[in-house]
Order: structure tokens, then sequence, then C-alpha cells
């Protein structure tokens, strides 16, 4: 991929916890370009935050990072001290949370927080950051951002609160914005206002993003390109229409399938994925997902796949041949 905002290699992830060794991330790959909205899908436990907290060094001191390489802006992050990353963290690199309502400080008025943030990521006296800081909540649709800017959190609904913090992360013009499930508390009208809004971001600033959820019609609806996590692994990665038409990985598969379908017949249900999340503290061997695989062969136990390329966009991590999986797919399509 040409023009990289972020490259990541080989990205493990560990916690000590009580004595054991969590592997929450078990060496991935990661690709981000310029102006590109990359989602990053998978179950709640599948590695998808923890890995981009690893990019930001946003991790608690129990964490443990392992990479060949961290890459963005010229510079491998590895090799940052904390008090370097601090000019990345915010300026290059910005994140949005998934509550609002605990990312801001209640006692403090939304236009201080935004002015806080501006003089610290780029040194601007005080008028200035005011100044900004309501530009800022006008971008991102705040209706009456002068009174906004006196309120405090609370006052604010969620949508609004939401809005802020898009405006504090975009107030520095980082190159790359990662939002970690930044609709998931929101009623449909506003989560489609929220991402109509990213999707603004990208045309007028060319601003990476980094999209994390478990909806896949927000993928769908939003970006580019896709990576499907389970298991601490990527098990499949492609464009929008290479994993909604032709996945190769019965994760994959499985997710689509669970996906509500006007094509369903009246009183069917969604078909779940049976079983449960591989153990972080001890992983199987083999495929992560082998326990509840509908196509498992004996080696899906003992051995991790390989990644095979179908396209130059498109890779999966699975023992099936292609024809097999494209053939299965056809057969079981969303939810029939």
């Amino acid at each position: 991929m040409s023009d990289k905002i972020l490259e990541v290699k080989s990205l493990k992830v560990f916690f000590k916890s009580r004595g054991k060794l969590v592997q929450a991330v078990r060496g991935i790959n990661i690709e981000v370009g310029r102006g590109e909205i990359v989602g990053i899908v998978g179950e709640s436990g599948s590695g998808k935050s923890v890995a981009v907290k690893a990019f930001t060094k946003l991790l608690p001191e129990n964490a443990y990072i392992d990479a060949d390489l961290i890459m963005s802006g010229g510079k491998n992050l590895l090799n940052l001290s904390e008090r370097e990353y601090r000019k990345i963290r915010g300026r290059d690199i910005a994140m949005i949370f998934q509550d609002p309502m605990t990312s801001l400080d209640p006692v403090i008025t939304i236009g201080r927080q935004l002015e806080e943030v501006i003089v610290r990521n780029q040194g601007t006296g005080r008028k200035q950051a005011q100044a900004k800081a309501l530009k800022m909540l006008e971008k991102v649709g705040i209706p009456y951002p002068q009174r906004c800017i006196k309120q405090y959190p609370h006052e604010l609904s969620g949508g609004m609160r939401q809005r802020v913090l898009i405006g504090m992360a975009l107030a520095c013009s980082p190159k790359l914005l990662i939002a970690d499930e930044p609709t998931t508390a929101l009623d449909v009208t506003i989560q489609a206002q929220i991402l109509d809004l990213i999707g603004d971001i990208v045309g007028e600033y060319g601003t990476s993003v980094i999209l994390i959820t478990h909806d896949l019609g927000v993928v769908a609806q939003t970006c580019m390109r896709v990576v499907v996590m389970y298991g601490g692994l990527v098990m499949e990665e492609g464009t929008v229409d290479e994993i909604f038409y032709t996945p190769m990985h019965p994760y994959t598969m499985a997710l689509l399938k669970a996906i509500p379908s006007i094509e369903m017949a009246d009183g069917s249900r969604l078909k779940s994925i049976e079983g449960f999340p591989p153990s972080l503290t001890n992983p199987p061997a083999g495929c992560p997902f082998a326990d509840r695989c509908s196509y498992t062969m004996d080696i899906c136990f003992k051995q991790i796949p390989d990644i095979k390329k179908y396209s130059s966009t498109h890779t999966s991590m699975c023992f099936l041949k292609g024809e097999d999986l494209k053939a299965a797919f056809a057969g079981e399509k969303y939810g029939k």
C-alpha cells in the first residue's frame, strides 16, 4: 500500500494478571493508507480495541507490547520515549472513545476542555485557542456553539457529547483518527449523523480513520477496507465488497449469517455462533475459531493456518480451499 499513514508488523500485546499471562493480541499486521477508513470488527475480547490502544500507548501498566514495527509519520513509534510520544498522541494520532461521558471531565466546561487540548498540542495562546474551540464546535455540527462552549458535559445529549469528542480529536488536525465504538451508545438517527460526520472529515481533511466496531452495518456504510479479528489474530482482511460478498473465512461467514435480513422467513431466528471465544491465558495451538467452526479438519486444532492471498487486497487465515469456502457461503448466505 502506497502512502501509508500507519504500518504495524507482528504486533503482540500481553497482560500480566494474577500471576498469569493474557495474550490479547498474538501477532497481527495492519496498514492504513492516507484518507482511508479501515474497519476492525470482531466479537468482544477479539483484541481489536487492545490492538489500537497499543498504537497510542494508552494501555494499562500491566500491559507489554512487542512488535517488529509500528511506523507512523516516518517514525518507528516503538523507539519513542513517553515524552516524545506525547507529541504524537493528539497531534498526529487522535482517539475517540466509546463513552463520551466518561471521556469528558464533568466539572470543566466544554470550551475549557477544548482549549486545553489546543494549547497543549499546538502551543497557541488562550485567545487563539478559544476561537479555534468555537470553530471546531461549528465544524462538527453543534447547534448554538457559543452556548455549548459554556456548558458542562451533563448538559449535553449523548450525540452532542460525541460530537464534542470528535471536535477535540480534530482540533490539532491529526493524520490518523481512531474511533473505538463511537456510535454504540447512540440511537440509530444520531448514529447515522456521527457516521456521516466521520465521512465528511475524511473528505475535507484527508484524515485516515480506524473504526472499531462489532456492527457490520456500520462497516458496510462507512468503511473502505475491513480487518476481521478473532482470538487476538486477524482472520481475514479485504475491501468491503470482498468481505461482504466473497468472504474467505468461516468466522467472517458466521458473522455475516448473523445479520438480520429482509429475506428471512417470518418467525425464523438469527443464526448465532455457538460456543465460546478461546482462552487468552491458554490459547489453542491451532486456529482459535476451530472449536466453533462448522468446517473444522484435524489440522485446524494442531497449527495456526498460513495467510492465503486471494487478491492484492484480500487475505484469509484458513486451511480450507477458496472454492470450498465460496461454495459453503453460497449455500448458507445471510441467515438463510
